[in-house]
Parts: C-alpha cells; sequence; structure tokens
C-alpha cells in the first residue's frame, strides 16, 4: 500500500497489481521486494542513459554527414 500511495494512487486494484508482480516473481519477503525495486530503477536509469546516447550519437552522425557534404560541394 505505501507504493501505491507514493505513487498518488490509492485503489485496491493497483495495490494488488502491485502483489501479484510480486508473486510472478517469486518475491516472498521485504527485502526481496526492495531488492527488485533497487534493479527495476537500475535497469531503468541504464535504459535511459543508453537512450540519450543512442540520441547524441545520432545527432553526431548528422553532423558528420552534414560536414562530408559540404566538404563535398567545396570540391
Amino acid at each position: 500500500m505505501k507504493k501505491a500511495v507514493n505513487n498518488n494512487v490509492r485503489n485496491w486494484n493497483y495495490a494488488a497489481a502491485i502483489l501479484k508482480d510480486c508473486l510472478s516473481k517469486n518475491v516472498k519477503t521485504l527485502e526481496q521486494y526492495e531488492a527488485s525495486q533497487i534493479e527495476f530503477k537500475n535497469r531503468k536509469s541504464k535504459d535511459t542513459a543508453t537512450d540519450e546516447k543512442t540520441e547524441e550519437e545520432k545527432k553526431l552522425e548528422k553532423i558528420k554527414k552534414l560536414e562530408e557534404s559540404q566538404r563535398n560541394a567545396n570540391f
């Protein structure tokens, strides 16, 4: 229920979904739950960093292509 309240969702269906997720992942203790939440946050931040890096790589590729096309136009 604390997670539901922290996420500003105060209904039983949300809390039940959290419990079902724990059961499906075989999480049975508070310590296991807290560890699973830490793992989730780490994966989420890693995925976000990967997405940002990908966007930066795309921008760099565009810049390189633009520079290359300008060099070719000057010849």
